[in-house]
């Protein structure tokens, strides 16, 4: 499955990405790069119960990346 641009989820002209997500219509893949407003953007973990999941760029794309690949891999354990 290839991966989508940027999709921009938190943003009042197209709140229809949000409830495509929360609702499980739009599906995406663990990884997928998402916007959240004018922030650099955060990579997709999952989303239940309402609530999105995602690791947010913490100043060191590093470390951010560290922190990306262990929350995936509690994902795939659970």
């Amino acid at each position: 499955m290839k991966y989508l641009p940027t999709i921009e989820i938190f943003n009042s002209k197209n709140g229809v990405m949000l409830d495509a997500i929360l609702s499980g219509q739009l599906k995406i893949q663990v990884g997928q790069w998402v916007s959240i407003g004018n922030r650099k953007p955060s990579r997709y973990i999952s989303n239940k119960g309402g609530v999105i999941n995602l690791v947010h760029h913490n100043g060191n794309s590093k470390k951010t990346n560290e922190i990306f690949i262990k929350r995936a891999k509690i994902l795939r354990e659970i």
